[in-house]
């Protein structure tokens, strides 16, 4: 599976072959979907349409990466794994120590990290959704995809992972809508918003 390869390498830099080709399958996303748009778009003389078109085809590519590793199957377990302590896991590696501080502490900066490029091409890309609306519908979303991971995926859902994968989201929101005040839009916000289904 992708997400134990991924961890494997960046980890102990082994069994870093799927991880190289999966690079490759994303960088081949990001040129068709971003060389497609920029074409299209340039060819209706629309306004900003290379850089629009590169946020746009970064934005595919970050959602396949992360499709991919929340929802790949892993080997089933004999029991169905739902935790609902936060944080359970790094409160006992603190005991620990060693590696198992080291994989805690590693898990919660990834879960972090991954979803900051989802929140800041969001963020520069699109006005909306608002802070607020866009932490409930990250946050629902994730609840969703732990459910799904425990239950039908055979993998374990966390809710560490849902509080840590919307801290990462909501951060690059934030990041992004910086960015994108800093820069200047160079579309009519008003024609361009987003917003993650809503679930439940």
């Amino acid at each position: 599976m992708i997400v134990h390869a991924l961890t494997g390498c960046m980890l102990t830099g082994r069994g870093c072959g799927p991880v190289a080709w999966f690079a490759l399958l994303l960088v081949a996303v990001f040129v068709i979907v971003g060389v497609g748009l920029a074409a299209w778009r340039t060819a209706r003389s629309e306004r900003g349409a290379v850089t629009r078109s590169l946020l746009d085809a970064a934005l595919v590519m970050w959602i396949v990466f992360l499709l991919v590793g929340t929802m790949s199957p892993a080997a089933p377990t004999s029991t169905d794994i739902l935790n609902l302590v936060p944080f359970n896991y790094f409160v006992r590696s603190l005991e620990l120590g060693g590696i198992d501080l080291r994989n805690a502490l590693f898990d919660i900066v990834a879960n972090v990290a991954v979803f900051v490029p989802l929140g800041l091409l969001v963020g520069w890309r699109f006005e909306r959704p608002a802070l607020l609306e866009w932490t409930v519908e990250i946050a629902c979303l994730m609840i969703a995809i732990e459910v799904a991971q425990a239950y039908v995926l055979r993998r374990s859902g966390d809710v560490t992972d849902v509080i840590t994968n919307t801290v990462g989201a909501v951060v690059g929101l934030v990041v992004g809508r910086a960015i994108a005040r800093w820069r200047g839009r160079d579309h009519d916000p008003q024609s361009d918003t987003l917003s993650v289904p809503r679930i439940g």
